[in-house]
């Protein structure tokens, strides 16, 4: 355990975060899990979630206090101007309580479910400053809010936050998996297997189990279900070639070009041999031209394509 931490808005911000959600109904294990990790990880977290819990139950008091003097001013039989005493007493009393409340939570949260089908993108815009490109296929819960918080259940999507975007930041969750943005453009991928975050300008934080990397501009790392997690260079180009209705494929299996195939194209690639799917390709290529992508990987490895149907075709060794 480390000592007092320096970054106190920070500390601050995130007790504030994990003590609302933990009075929340829906408040689950992960959560759970993930609020006691970060209570752990600093004294100073600790001391910032106890404060609140004390302010907490000292508004939760006055509260009370304020709706017996409610209660007692409306069954008195007093003068008018006694009642009415009474009432902008308990009023100011009651607003000064609800200012104290807004001050600790964040501004109300909306949220909001977005969902693409295959062979179709989106763009979802919130607030005046951050803009989010879905993939085909994909799925994201969004939440508005002080700090914004992106849930991706699948697919991929494309985020660009512009520096006087006017919240705190963004959050993007994948699994346990927490990735916090510092002002910048980087896309995210959720698989099931895990997921991947590749920036393109700025960077990010990433939090996987107890680990916490930062990603830097030309920086992709990927991690598991398990937290793991692998970094290494990614070329700009590589960064969601989707929004520019391209693929780009280095040592990509067949299998994988296939699913990406169907997904943004609706075409049904088959395979007679499972070792003919094994096999990888590389090379860019728009997705109006889904017929050259195979027959270039007919080609490259010496198959047979095969036009079964309109949409639907099949590699096999000749």
């Amino acid at each position: 355990m480390r000592g007092p931490d320096s970054d106190a808005p920070d500390a601050k911000r995130e007790a504030l975060r994990h003590y609302v959600r933990a009075r929340a109904a829906d408040f689950g294990a992960d959560e759970r899990r993930d609020r006691d990790a970060w209570l752990d990880a600093d004294a100073s977290h600790r001391a910032e979630y106890a404060l609140l819990e004390r302010t907490w139950q000292q508004l939760d008091g006055l509260a009370g206090h304020l709706q017996i003097a409610r209660h007692s001013a409306r069954d008195a039989a007093r003068p008018p101007r006694r009642r009415w005493h009474w009432a902008l007493g308990g009023a100011i009393a009651t607003g000064v309580t609800f200012a104290l409340v807004a001050a600790m939570l964040p501004s109300a949260a909306v949220k909001r479910h977005f969902e693409t089908a295959v062979a179709q993108h989106s763009l979802v815009k919130i607030g005046a400053g951050i803009e989010v490109s879905l993939n085909a296929d994909t799925a994201i819960d969004i939440t508005e809010g002080k700090v914004p918080r992106l849930d991706l259940s699948h697919g991929d999507i494309y985020v660009d936050v512009h520096q006087a975007n006017g919240s705190d930041g963004l959050e993007v969750r994948v699994g346990r998996a927490r990735i916090r943005d510092i002002g910048t453009r980087f896309a995210v991928a959720a698989t099931a297997a895990g997921g991947s975050v590749a920036v393109e300008q700025g960077r990010v934080e990433l939090r996987a189990g107890r680990d916490l990397v930062v990603i830097d501009a030309g920086r992709r790392a990927a991690f598991d279900a398990e937290d793991h997690v692998s970094a290494g260079p990614v070329a700009s180009l590589d960064i969601a070639p989707w929004r520019e209705n391209r693929w780009r494929f280095q040592a990509t299996s067949l299998a994988v070009l296939a699913s990406e195939l169907a997904r943004q194209q609706r075409i049904r690639v088959d395979f007679a041999d499972p070792a003919v799917a094994s096999l990888t390709v590389n090379g860019s290529f728009g997705f109006a031209e889904p017929e050259r992508v195979l027959w270039a990987v007919a080609q490259v490895h010496g198959l047979k394509l095969e036009r079964l149907g309109e949409r639907h075709f099949q590699l096999r060794r000749g």
